[in-house]
């Protein structure tokens, strides 16, 4: 806030002392009259400014993916790679939202021998709680799906009761850019140990 500058001004008055004339010839000089000192301005008091604290904005806008997300909806074509195995297949994602629920759903479908396997039937993904920035679903083929999303679109999930006894765990790290292109990076652990395989999925928006 703008500081109020009071001024305060003194007024000197100078005393004059007028001298009744007796009918004298030569009149007698009046004395010098003592200046009357100026008072000295007082300070002029200083607003306090009261500093504005901007308030914190809600969590909710913090970590809320949703409308991210949402912005891509429409159908993904593109496919994945083993690199460890140096295997491949074809992927399609369509993708839609629902405003008032809140919630994403994904139509998969993957062809090629995906972790090893053939490749598994279409199916739909229902991706929930993105307001808290974490996604919850389950698929017939991919198990149970956990993880977080941020409203920049980093990914982050596993995938875990993945059915066929063969895979215990799928860890999965992703990006969304661009509203048109998704890119994911995953690794796979084995129920019986030993070296993980590797993969990347690329998806481009039709």
């Amino acid at each position: 806030m703008a500081q109020r500058l009071l001024s305060l001004i003194a007024l000197t008055g100078l005393a004059v002392a007028l001298a009744a004339c007796s009918g004298a010839a030569t009149p007698t000089p009046l004395p010098s009259p003592s200046p009357t000192p100026m008072a000295t301005p007082a300070a002029a008091p200083t607003e306090s400014a009261t500093p504005t604290v901007p308030t914190a904005a809600p969590s909710l806008s913090a970590v809320d993916a949703y409308p991210f997300l949402s912005g891509y909806q429409g159908t993904f074509n593109g496919s994945w790679n083993d690199t460890t195995f140096a295997t491949t297949g074809s992927m399609t994602w369509i993708m839609s939202a629902d405003s008032t629920a809140r919630t994403v759903t994904i139509d998969v479908t993957v062809g090629g021998k995906f972790f090893g396997g053939p490749g598994a039937p279409g199916e739909t993904i229902l991706l929930s709680h993105l307001a808290t920035g974490t996604i919850h679903g389950t698929s017939r083929a991919f198990g149970s799906i956990s993880g977080t999303i941020t409203p920049d679109g980093k990914l982050t999930i596993t995938l875990s009761q993945i059915p066929g006894g063969v895979i215990k765990q799928v860890d999965v790290t992703g990006t969304f850019s661009g509203g048109d292109t998704i890119s994911i990076d995953y690794s796979v652990t084995f129920v019986a140990g030993g070296a993980k395989a590797s993969g990347k999925v690329e998806l481009v928006k039709s």
